[in-house]
């Protein structure tokens, strides 16, 4: 699944509450079943973010790892 924070309820407790301002910095997280975190990207500026093939590359060598 893919999840979202519109409220912003969990920006600081995952530490991606951008300095200055009421809104995270861009941050991704591949997110095992056991709730624990398997991958992260967490984003200079709003551009910098990981690309889809990043991301599906991250997924399949978290899955053949397993």
């Amino acid at each position: 699944p893919l999840l979202s924070d519109p409220e912003l309820q969990v920006i600081g407790a995952w530490g991606v509450k951008m300095k200055g301002a009421e809104l995270a910095v861009p941050a991704t997280f591949i997110v095992r079943r056991d709730a624990t975190i398997a991958w992260r990207y967490i984003g200079e500026t709003q551009a910098d973010r990981p690309s889809a093939e990043e991301l599906l590359e991250q997924v399949r060598s978290l899955a053949s790892a397993d």
